[in-house]
């Protein structure tokens, strides 16, 4: 554990592990505001439930260092998320500025769905009762069986998968969603381009203006949207036109891109450094 002044402010690239005192006296909210309250009138989700650490990746050594099947949940800020960590009851957080969050994603886990013909759970099938009810009435362990439900997060050079139970997936789905509203960014920067560009046919003018509304649509600064257009121009995606300021060309590469995932993988492991050197 690496020992900082009890005055040390913390900043967006300094990513350790704090416990005890530490959690109370650095200051989290310059990192990542101020923690969501809950609201009886918008009934808002401000914390996930309990999931186990199943791997982590990082060269960070403190953060490498926490144990796998380590109990963790993550809380909503105002600028970012605090993962929290509980190990035989030790606790220790990470808070996570919005800006370096690079990925939240909810994965169900694999159903095995084999209802025995006169059960109860067979009859609500019958009755279209939707699987995510009718499952609690399976008479027999064997009817009704789903796979932990996986939690992949990366921000920075870190990447955790996380684990819950697999019935946990449609209450976290909607938590996760509400984080996911400001990691868009790649997807709405994108289809805007797509769509100004007619299909990737015809060159794009306007950037500022266009930057500006992924800016509202995704609710990230501008300079964020600044920093991933910069990616897609690094990665050759998009390319300035030769000889003018502000006009734009999907490459032949950036033509070839059909979904999402495409570019979650031409940009993948880029994010890091790009996002920190703009």
């Amino acid at each position: 554990m690496i020992n900082f002044p009890l005055n040390k402010q913390l900043t967006r690239k300094e990513y350790v592990i704090l416990t005890g005192k530490e959690i109370k006296n650095y200051s989290i909210e310059k990192l990542i505001g101020k923690p969501i309250k809950f609201s009886l009138r918008k009934m808002n989700t401000i914390g996930s439930r309990s999931f186990f650490v199943k791997s982590i990746s990082t060269e960070n050594k403190e953060i490498n260092a926490i144990k796998i099947n380590t109990r963790c949940n993550i809380q909503k800020y105002t600028n970012g998320i605090l993962i929290r960590f509980n190990y035989s009851n030790k606790i220790s957080v990470i808070p996570v500025n919005n800006n370096d969050i690079i990925k939240i994603k909810l994965q169900r886990g694999k159903e095995k769905i084999t209802p025995s013909l006169f059960s109860l759970f067979n009859l609500l099938i019958k009755l279209n009762v939707p699987i995510r009810y009718a499952r609690y009435l399976a008479w027999k362990k064997y009817e009704y069986q789903i796979s932990e439900t996986t939690l992949l997060l990366e921000f920075n050079d870190v990447k955790m998968k996380l684990i819950t139970n697999g019935y946990n997936y449609e209450n976290q789905l909607s938590f996760i969603d509400s984080l996911n509203s400001k990691l868009n960014v790649f997807e709405n920067l994108f289809e805007l381009l797509w769509l100004q560009s007619n299909n990737g046919t015809e060159s794009i003018e306007n950037i500022s203006i266009l930057l500006h509304e992924v800016s509202k649509n995704t609710n990230n600064p501008k300079k964020t949207i600044l920093k991933h257009f910069k990616i897609l121009i690094d990665k050759d995606i998009i390319r300035l036109v030769k000889n003018q300021s502000s006009i734009f060309v999907f490459t032949e590469k950036g033509r070839k891109i059909k979904t999402i995932n495409n570019i979650e993988e031409l940009t993948n492991h880029y994010h890091y450094s790009s996002l920190r050197n703009f």
